[in-house]
């Protein structure tokens, strides 16, 4: 696989860089055995997790029909974790481009 790949390059694969984890499937545990590893796992890459989110069972969550999250304390656990990321980002330059 190509994470295998690169990190033989450079063990620090993820540079530091604030990331944030989801996890969800459509089995009862909705992604915790995948998340547990990766929370554990990655930041010896070099991820810097700033936050994490488990979706739990996709099917049992998700409204495909309006196309949203059906549990409200779920999409507050969302925005929390999304918001938690961003605030670890660093502030963006302007590019030359929206300089002009």
């Amino acid at each position: 696989n190509i994470f295998d790949w690169t990190s033989r390059i450079k063990m620090h694969v993820f540079q530091d860089k604030p990331t944030l984890l989801m996890a969800t499937s459509l089995g009862g545990r909705g992604g915790q055995s995948v998340l547990d590893a990766d929370l554990n796992g990655l930041p010896h890459f070099g991820a810097n997790i700033t936050s994490s989110f488990k979706f739990g069972s996709f099917s049992a969550h998700f409204d495909t029909q309006a196309n949203r999250i059906s549990t409200p304390e779920l999409a507050a656990e969302l925005l929390q974790a999304v918001t938690a990321f961003k605030a670890a980002l660093p502030a963006s330059t302007p590019s030359k481009e929206t300089q002009s």
